[in-house]
């Protein structure tokens, strides 16, 4: 995110702009799920500390993740809830899981501006997304 924000301008318009440009995807959550931008490896312990409480309140019916296009031990992790939520509430959520708390700031920025898509994440078009099932889960999954 910190590429476009110093290419300049902060709204999902100017995003998906910026990310045209650089020939990368731009995904837009569903109502039911959150998009947690994991950094490095103090990221990924706090989603995994903070996993079970998000599953218990809101029910997580999938994970998925592909890795970074900026970070080597980077990954975007999708996750699906049972619950529909709105957009302070996946922010929220988001940063509780250890999500790049730069971007979940901006994204906080752009929701106090109204902004319709205040979360975006921009991808290389070719990185697989790797699926996990959580149906044998009883603890936090490995991704």
């Amino acid at each position: 995110m910190s590429d476009f924000l110093i290419a300049g301008g902060n709204t999902s318009a100017q995003a998906k702009e910026w990310a045209a440009k650089q020939g990368l995807t731009v995904r837009v959550p569903e109502k039911d799920q959150l998009f947690v931008d994991i950094d490095d490896e103090r990221g990924w312990e706090t989603y995994l500390q903070n996993y079970d409480i998000v599953d218990r309140v809101f029910g997580i019916r999938s994970v998925e993740s592909t890795p970074s296009r900026n970070k080597p031990q980077g990954k975007h992790v999708v996750v699906r809830l049972f619950t529909k939520i709105n957009s302070t509430e996946r922010c929220l959520l988001q940063a509780i899981l250890g999500s790049d708390p730069r971007r979940e700031g901006h994204s906080l920025s752009r929701i106090q501006d109204g902004d319709a898509e205040p979360t975006l994440f921009f991808e290389k078009p070719e990185e697989p997304c790797t699926q996990i099932d959580l149906t044998s889960q009883t603890q936090s999954p490995q991704i």
